[in-house]
């Protein structure tokens, strides 16, 4: 399983809106038996912030992935 975007409105943050999507997320993968990754923008430290916290490991694995040009860092969550 792979996560392509996941955002949380500015309205909603500090809320505990990102974890209870993360948990979510875990709780599925785990039920399907499918490790997960995601690519984060790296220096979106908001966000790196929030996976880390919720227990997704950095990969040595970074890429410029789309068209804004800004390197991503992937990230993977196994069971």
């Amino acid at each position: 399983m792979e996560i392509i975007y996941l955002a949380v409105d500015p309205q909603a943050w500090g809320q505990g809106v990102a974890g209870q999507l993360l948990d979510f997320i875990r709780r599925r993968s785990e039920t399907a038996g499918t490790p997960l990754e995601l690519w984060v923008i790296a220096d979106n430290d908001r966000a790196v912030s929030s996976y880390e916290r919720a227990g997704w490991t950095r990969t040595a694995n970074v890429e410029v992935r789309n068209s804004s040009g800004r390197p991503e860092r992937r990230y993977t969550l196994r069971h």
